[in-house]
């Protein structure tokens, strides 16, 4: 018998661009996104004992949060996690508790609930080296929820499919960024409605997938700041302007975060964080200082970088 611990910080995730490439028969979108983790993060904390009665635990999974709104039970993707991990174990007699410390916001694009879930899978299998196979984790990453595979392992990767087809791309670890969030939240699902109603076709240039691709090639040597600037003028996300025609302030945001000098400034996924990208931490910083329009108006300010 043995009582496992393991803490793991949980990184969220923007998306540099997102393309909506169509729709499945079953209403999942098919995606082309260029993910990337940030230093923000939650701190989940997992304890797991394998013999439940033996260690005086209740078998079963138990959650707990430090914000009182968020669910602690099968809603949690989290949970669902742990849920899915136990299942594909097969053993009966096990009790994992988990507790989030959550610093992502909630509805901001940033991928919490997802990297929460990685977050779990990874600890569970570390708990339980070689009993689930990577490729296995994976399809249960990807049944849980479409950024859950890219979290697993973070970084820079190209994102297709339904989240399930990753192709890691060139580090930009070391980038300064700044996060905005309005107060404002937005429901992926609703989100992903609203574009359906009016979708917008995109006609990639020439220029622009090169400058795309370069993004993504690993190049020895290549300055991540001078790759990013070479292709801000291509990125989009197909679900920005329905989430701004909604929310005006997240074009006041990104409006914003250029004329502070941002190399490159955007929502990220279904929204509502506006990201702004900066060639040195002294611009991002006095970016951060001028922010206080956004301030006291229950907005989210987040310095950090790309990881």
């Amino acid at each position: 018998m043995s009582v496992f611990e393991e803490k793991i910080r949980a990184y969220a995730k923007i998306n540099l661009f997102l393309r909506i490439c169509g729709k499945r028969e079953d209403g999942y979108h098919l995606l082309s996104t260029l993910m990337q983790s940030v230093s923000l993060f939650d701190e989940i904390t997992v304890r797991c004992s394998d013999s439940a009665a033996a260690d005086g635990f209740e078998p079963g999974i138990a959650l707990s949060t430090n914000i009182g709104y968020l669910p602690n039970n099968a809603k949690n993707t989290a949970y669902k996690a742990a849920r899915a991990f136990l299942d594909a174990l097969g053993k009966k007699d096990i009790s994992v508790t988990i507790h989030i410390r959550k610093q992502i916001p909630t509805q901001a694009g940033l991928g919490g609930g997802s990297t929460d879930a990685a977050a779990v899978l990874a600890a569970l299998s570390h708990m339980f080296p070689g009993t689930v196979q990577r490729d296995e984790l994976f399809a249960i990453a990807a049944g849980i929820g479409a950024d859950v595979p890219f979290c697993m392992d973070g970084g820079t990767q190209m994102c297709e499919g339904i989240g399930d087809i990753l192709t890691p791309a060139a580090s930009l670890s070391g980038v300064p960024i700044l996060l905005i969030k309005p107060p404002c939240g937005i429901s992926t699902p609703r989100a992903f409605a609203k574009y359906d109603e009016k979708p917008i076709l995109h006609v990639e240039s020439d220029a622009g997938k090169a400058a795309v691709e370069r993004l993504r090639q690993n190049t020895p040597g290549a300055n991540p700041v001078s790759k990013i600037t070479d292709a801000a003028p291509y990125l989009y996300n197909d679900l920005e302007s329905v989430a701004e025609a909604e929310f005006p302030v997240l074009a006041e945001i990104r409006t914003f975060l250029v004329k502070q000098g941002a190399i490159f400034a955007g929502m990220s996924g279904s929204g509502s964080t506006v990201f702004g990208i900066f060639a040195d931490k002294e611009k991002r910083d006095a970016a951060r200082r001028r922010a206080g329009d956004f301030a006291g108006k229950e907005f989210v300010l987040f310095s950090g970088e790309l990881v």
